[in-house]
């Protein structure tokens, strides 16, 4: 069995008991798994590729401190965990700018972006009008990472509008498993604290580290092909 294969299933592994911990709300269990989910993907990823991509590895560090973060279940945390995944996403829109696709106009094309312009905005409005009655620190750091999480869930989509491809595919499911785990962090943590919110928001973020992995892989095969 190829190495990569090997670390890959480690990966999947970690996934599965770190989700499986968080369902049991088992600490321990969290913490001999978690912490080695992004080490396994990193792992692979550096087998596989053949010029390695800096920009994905400060990705998958920034990710990795902002679920270490995570652990230490620091009163307030959303404030502490911003950071790291603001870097993270902030590198992610980097990587999407360099490999943006070519708009081609069509009847199919202009609509497809003024929808998704206008959901993920809502999303994030709907995201933001949360906060109303919190402090005005919060609300002006959700609406500052909302918004870069808008630049990169909207230019995602426009590569998958423009161009649909393997690259583009694995790009617009690992923006969306972001989008959908910050989504539901939120809501379990300020509004509806229900365990499967926790769990699912979880299961999002794991599985966008492989979908990120895999879009670089994509592309740089892509281009050396």
């Amino acid at each position: 069995m190829k190495t990569s294969r090997v670390a890959l299933i480690i990966y999947f592994l970690f996934c599965f008991l770190a989700v499986f911990a968080d369902v049991l709300r088992n600490e321990t269990l969290t913490l001999i798994s978690l912490p080695f989910i992004i080490p396994a993907i990193s792992f692979y990823y550096l087998i596989e590729t053949k010029k390695k991509n800096y920009l994905l590895l400060l990705f998958l560090l920034c990710c990795f401190i902002g679920d270490s973060v995570g652990l230490m279940n620091f009163e307030n945390e959303v404030y502490y965990i911003l950071v790291p995944f603001f870097i993270a996403n902030l590198v992610l829109l980097i990587m999407v700018f360099q490999n943006l696709e070519r708009f081609k106009f069509s009847i199919f094309n202009i609509p497809s972006v003024v929808i998704l312009v206008l959901f993920v905005g809502y999303l994030w409005y709907s995201i933001v009008d949360l906060f109303l009655f919190h402090e005005v620190l919060i609300r002006i750091l959700i609406i500052i990472y909302g918004g870069l999480l808008f630049f990169v869930t909207v230019f995602a989509g426009y590569n998958l509008i423009c161009k649909l491809n393997n690259a583009n595919l694995f790009l617009g499911i690992g923006v969306t498993c972001i989008v959908v785990s910050d989504t539901f962090y939120i809501v379990y943590n300020y509004q509806t604290q229900l365990v499967v919110l926790d769990v699912l928001h979880l299961f999002a973020q794991v599985l966008s580290y492989y979908f990120v992995t895999k879009y670089v892989l994509t592309k740089e095969a892509s281009k050396t092909g």
